[in-house]
């Protein structure tokens, strides 16, 4: 999700494993339950709406919401927690929005193998409509800092893995192509940096 406004949001049980949020918007969120093994958080902050934006989006809420969950919501939107959860498997450039065991740029290579491509590869085997949006997320444009990056490699050996999942397996023959030339294409970016570098020397 980029550019997701989810101000005073109640993502108490939301199952968010895998997602990517990327410049969202996360004032008063609540996900102090929900499943966040592997979320990505980039450049998204919980920056503080002014007086007339939280009126705002208040009188919008107030007639679809029942004074419970209304009240709720008004309590989310003054507090300063987000309900944080300490050494979550997840990745976050902003610990101050939520604790997550890989905090550095320098770790995004081991949450992407260890923790992210694995995540997915187990939500891809469930189901072939899961896997099919999954594959997609492997062959969009990503560079070496996006947590998508090596996805594509990623999900090709989990296919060429003897009894690989149903879910993997049902996709097509057209998907299957796209991933391994956006393999090939990383690949090829990777030896090129790393040539760079060695020239740089």
């Amino acid at each position: 999700m980029v550019y997701a406004k989810l101000q005073g949001s109640d993502l108490a049980l939301a199952e968010l494993q895998g997602a990517e949020l990327r410049e969202a918007e996360l004032l008063g969120v609540d996900w102090s339950q929900a499943n966040l093994d592997g979320l990505f958080i980039a450049e998204s902050s919980m920056s503080s709406w002014s007086e007339h934006q939280q009126r705002k989006l208040e009188s919008t809420l107030k007639p679809i919401l029942d004074s419970e969950k209304f009240s709720a919501f008004q309590a989310r939107m003054s507090s300063t927690s987000t309900g944080l959860q300490l050494d979550t498997a997840c990745y976050t450039d902003n610990p101050t929005l939520l604790e997550c065991e890989f905090r550095d740029p320098l770790q995004l290579g081991v949450y992407r193998t260890d923790v992210l491509h694995p995540k997915l590869i187990e939500l891809a085997c469930s189901d072939a409509a899961i896997a099919a949006g999954i594959a997609r997320r492997g062959f969009n444009k990503s560079t070496k800092n996006d947590p998508d990056f090596g996805l594509a490699a990623a999900l090709l050996k989990a296919l060429d893995t003897p009894n690989s999942c149903a879910g993997l397996t049902a996709l097509s023959e057209q998907t299957r192509q796209k991933l391994r030339e956006t393999a090939e294409q990383q690949t090829l970016f990777v030896m090129e940096t790393e040539r760079e570098r060695s020239d740089d020397k």
